[in-house]
């Protein structure tokens, strides 16, 4: 079995997590699906990647490393124009949205935060 860029943004995930749980929630896999992966990974290894840490699972010495070269994946894999046509699938510049009053204040104002937050280079009013 290989191992490749999708084990270490999984054990990413599971480190940002600190539980094969959530990582599997956040990836929509499985609890086994995970646990499988990660101790396929650490054979291929030949280390522990994971060490318990109370009740979360931390990186160990060595999967600090494997979990920064996730990251580096994870950020190249973002800056890629994903999008149709290759522009991408960020949003930016001025976006502008009509509702009600009621509906505008209270869900269109959280759900426009989220947008902001996710795609910073733009704004709202």
């Amino acid at each position: 079995m290989s191992h490749g860029a999708d084990d270490l943004l999984l054990l990413l995930a599971v480190a940002r997590h600190g539980s094969y749980a959530g990582a599997a929630a956040d990836l929509g896999l499985s609890h086994t699906t995970v646990s499988r992966r990660m101790a396929g990974l650490e054979r291929a290894v030949g280390a522990r990647l994971l060490v318990r840490s109370g009740d979360r699972w931390e990186p160990s010495e060595l999967g600090r490393t494997f979990v920064a070269a996730g990251e580096e994946i994870e950020h190249a894999v973002d800056a890629l124009p994903l999008g149709p046509g290759g522009r991408g699938s960020s949003v930016s510049g001025v976006v502008r949205a009509l509702a009600p009053d009621g509906f505008g204040g209270v869900v269109m104002g959280a759900a426009m935060r989220q947008v902001v937050q996710e795609h910073p280079g733009c704004g709202w009013r």
